[in-house]
C-alpha cells in the first residue's frame, strides 16, 4: 500500500536556503551544522572587557543558583556570567550559530538549582521574544584579578 506523505510547501523552500543538513540515517533527527569548518564569531570588545587582565581559576561543573547575574554572549562559542567581580566563562559544548548579545537574550534552564555543565541556555530573540536555538554549556571556568599582594613579592 502507497502511503502519501504531506510536505508543506514552505518546509520544502527553506530546506535548500537552511544553514544545516537534516540526516535521516536514525530513528532520531540529527542537525548537523554546516559552519563547523568556520572560526566562531566573537565580540572581541566584549571579551576584552570581561577577561583581559584577569587570571584564570581552576574550571569547575556548576554554578550556584546565579540570581541577578545575567548571561553575557561572548561570542558563538563563549557565555560569560558576572558574579561581583568575578566572571566565569563558559566555553560551550559546540558553536551556537548566530548567538549574539546584541539580538539575543539568555535563559538558563535549570533543572538542580544549580546551573551545570550540559545544562541548555535559550536564546529569545530580543525584539520579537521569539525563542531561538538552545545552546548547551560547558565547563565554568572563573576569572578574577589578580591579588595585588602577589604583583609585589
Amino acid at each position: 500500500m502507497l502511503r502519501k506523505t504531506f510536505i508543506p510547501l514552505s518546509a520544502v523552500l527553506l530546506a535548500g536556503f537552511a544553514p544545516f543538513a537534516v540526516s535521516a540515517d536514525t530513528d532520531d533527527t540529527t542537525i548537523e551544522s554546516e559552519q563547523s569548518d568556520k572560526a566562531p564569531v566573537r565580540n572581541q570588545k566584549a571579551y576584552d572587557r570581561l577577561f583581559k587582565g584577569k587570571i584564570a581559576g581552576e574550571p569547575r561543573d556548576c554554578l550556584p543558583t546565579l540570581g541577578n547575574a545575567t548571561p553575557i554572549a561572548v561570542g558563538e562559542d563563549i557565555i560569560a556570567f558576572r558574579r561581583g567581580d568575578i566572571v566565569y566563562r563558559n566555553n560551550l559544548r559546540s558553536i551556537c550559530p548566530g548567538l549574539n548579545s546584541k539580538k539575543d537574550i539568555l535563559i538558563p534552564v535549570i533543572r538542580s538549582g544549580n546551573v551545570c555543565k550540559n545544562d541548555q541556555v535559550r536564546r529569545v530573540d530580543r525584539f520579537t521574544g521569539i525563542p531561538r536555538s538552545l545552546c548547551v554549556l560547558g565547563e565554568f571556568v572563573p576569572y578574577s584579578k589578580p591579588d595585588k599582594d602577589s604583583d609585589e613579592s
